[in-house]
């Protein structure tokens, strides 16, 4: 099976601080793929290289098999790459149906309130939100819901890859579940999803494969 996304011998150095060391890294299509580590062992580093970040590295990615080197996120999302940051990049006065369409080149120019409600409701359906009101307020949802808001304003721009950074962190055990569910459904469906985090025994549950960072070094563990 050729790796829908694929980043081979990929290295990163600031000054004398080596963050990636020959790193390897690939992910199939429909496939969760965890990516785990210490703080410092350069899980950030790599993030921001696949999402366009940070360009300053040497190696090769591909995706789709054909070399790519993002230099703007926006190339990369262009692409089919999306991240869920930590720091949401919601509106927290503005409805839920306008954050899902609030940037991206798959935003309707001009739409009506009801008319964005009406092309919001599958993607937040896709993450599980099928019971909130699209006409909310984002900032009246609890954390969990507005991270999954945030899941849904990037499915909505149609992406291969989609790359969830620490999603639970800050949320407590239901939210999480909801997280994790919506992790799965994704993936049924299709989506590629690398998901960063240091709670093992959420990786262990959703992931398919796990890459494992020591030392800016990968090495792939199986689940």
């Amino acid at each position: 099976m050729t790796a829908l996304l694929k980043l081979t011998n990929i290295s990163r150095s600031f000054g004398a601080i080596k963050a990636l060391k020959s790193v390897d890294f690939e992910i199939n299509s429909g496939e969760v793929m965890g990516l785990v580590g210490e703080n410092g062992a350069g899980k950030s580093t790599l993030v921001k290289i696949i999402s366009g970040f940070d360009d300053g590295y040497s190696g090769f990615l591909r995706l789709n098999g054909v070399a790519q080197r993002f230099s703007s996120p926006l190339k990369a999302e262009r692409a089919g790459i999306a991240i869920a940051q930590q720091e949401l990049s919601l509106i927290p006065a503005m409805t839920v149906a306008e954050n899902v369409f609030i940037s991206g080149e798959k935003a309707p120019i001009f739409a009506t309130k009801s008319g964005l409600a009406r092309k919001a409701h599958p993607f937040l359906n896709e993450v599980g939100l099928d019971d909130i009101d699209p006409f909310l307020p984002v900032e009246r949802l609890s954390i969990g819901e507005q991270q999954l808001v945030e899941v849904a304003r990037l499915l909505a721009q149609e992406p291969q890859v989609l790359i969830l950074d620490e999603p639970t962190a800050a949320l407590g055990e239901s939210d999480s579940i909801r997280i994790l569910r919506m992790v799965r459904r994704l993936a049924e469906r299709g989506k590629s999803i690398i998901y960063v985090s240091h709670r093992m025994d959420e990786i262990f549950k959703i992931c398919n494969r796990i890459t494992v960072l020591r030392d800016g070094q990968s090495q792939e563990a199986k689940d």
